[in-house]
């Protein structure tokens, strides 16, 4: 995410995600690890599980950012730990320390929590349910 300088518009980019329109796949079925930034990357990326990634993957990765945000560092750092020890905590597909969600509950976002759920089958159904829990939950 950055800001553009002359408009101060925040601006949310996402490098590496594409891929060839005549290839299957981004990644190969061996990499250990899908495409993105491991801080910011859901546990089914982390893991390269390829049957596992859908939009879903994408509510996760932005569900990191905005967490980060409002919280001033990342969701699944917990007290005394290291990002590294975050990523393998989300690559672990363990939850999010409570003292973060419940600060993300406490700041109006809790639905956040829901978009950080480990497994994409816990996580909102689709981008509508999502936005309307962002806007209620507020």
């Amino acid at each position: 995410m950055f800001r553009d300088r002359s408009n101060a518009h925040p601006v949310l980019t996402d490098f590496g995600i594409v891929r060839m329109l005549n290839q299957p796949t981004l990644t190969q079925a061996f990499a250990q690890m899908g495409p993105g930034t491991p801080a910011y990357a859901a546990p089914e990326q982390l893991t390269n599980d390829k049957a596992l990634i859908d939009w879903r993957t994408d509510q996760f990765d932005l569900a990191i950012v905005l967490a980060e945000c409002l919280l001033g560092h990342h969701p699944f750092l917990a007290s005394g730990k290291t990002i590294p020890e975050a990523i393998m905590a989300v690559a672990a597909r363990h939850e999010m320390p409570a003292e973060n969600a419940a600060r993300l509950a406490a700041l109006g976002f809790g639905a956040l929590r829901t978009a950080l759920k480990p497994w994409p089958i816990a996580r909102f159904r689709n981008p509508s349910d999502f936005l309307e829990s962002l806007k209620t939950s507020s």
